[in-house]
């Protein structure tokens, strides 16, 4: 007999805390649950606005809860406060209906944008991203004459590291630190001269998300040009020569506008970005033209 009073309390004190279970709900287009409280942990799942999960324990800004990963198996996973809002207990009633039970929460399952490929949410949290592609770089001058002398952009390539950083409201900071190659293509007949500077930039874009994946990015671009040097082939000869760097302003100040798509693919993103970087800085330090760099990119994102 005393073994079963026992018995009885404890489910009776179970069920308390069952009922007084917090119940949250997304409230943005697509969460990340990471696997620990922790914005740089990694996604385990991304769920769909409207879902609603028991919490199994608060922890700072972070919800303890139980999701279904990407193998179909059910885990512990933790959502940032940020992105949803509490709407009751678990086992409160409707406040219409105080002598019906409230229906049983249930774990959400895996959405496309968990388990296959989906658009990204507008607020989805942020993190690291890796992105690399062509480039398309020039020179602008002013009161250029060429003649017969064509100018080309060089092709060439960038890559990098950023992370973004999210604002709210669909606005989101990504600092992104990319080498990236520059300069451009004089012709005359078969004689070419060609303009080499690579840079270490450092864009710094502002993003609105428009919700579903596209947004649109705008930001300042810090950058110094490395080892810049004239390359030639004129009457069969070829060659090059360095740029002293004391004649040129090897620190340049762009300005960076841009578009982009993103979409999730398993517990990562991946997106592909266009961009027109604008030289704001005078290359040449002397000289009553103005010289400026420009570029025009193709990324592809790789977030994780």
């Amino acid at each position: 007999m005393k073994k079963r009073l026992v018995l009885a309390v404890m489910l009776l004190l179970v069920a308390a805390v069952v009922a007084d279970a917090a119940v949250v709900k997304v409230k943005v287009a697509t969460a990340n649950v990471r696997s620990k409280p922790d914005l740089m942990a990694p996604v385990i799942s991304r769920v769909s606005q409207g879902a609603l999960f028991e919490v199994q324990k608060k922890m700072g800004t972070w919800y303890e809860i139980s999701v279904v990963d990407n193998a179909g198996n059910i885990v512990t996973g933790y959502i940032n406060a940020d992105v949803v809002e509490e709407v009751g207990a678990a086992g409160a009633a409707p406040a219409t209906a105080p002598a019906q039970p409230a229906a049983p929460t249930r774990v959400s399952q895996p959405t496309a944008s968990s388990a296959g490929y989906a658009a990204s949410g507008a607020a989805a949290a942020g993190g690291f991203f890796l992105a690399a592609g062509p480039v398309l770089s020039n020179l602008s001058v002013s009161n250029e004459e060429l003649g017969d002398t064509k100018k080309s952009p060089r092709f060439g390539l960038a890559a990098g590291v950023g992370y973004e950083m999210p604002l709210g409201g669909g606005l989101s900071v990504a600092p992104f630190l990319m080498f990236t190659t520059g300069g451009n293509v004089y012709s005359a007949g078969s004689d070419k001269i060609r303009y080499v500077a690579n840079a270490l930039a450092l864009p710094v874009l502002f993003k609105y998300s428009f919700g579903g994946g596209p947004y649109a990015a705008l930001g300042p671009s810090f950058a110094l040009v490395m080892s810049p040097k004239i390359k030639y082939d004129i009457g069969g000869e070829t060659g090059e020569e360095a740029v002293e760097t004391s004649t040129i302003n090897t620190f340049q100040i762009g300005l960076v506008l841009g578009i982009g798509y993103e979409m999730t693919m398993g517990a990562s993103k991946v997106g592909i970005q266009a961009a027109y970087s604008l030289g704001m800085t005078k290359l040449n330090k002397e000289g009553e033209d103005s010289i400026k760099p420009n570029g025009i990119y193709i990324l592809g994102l790789f977030r994780f």
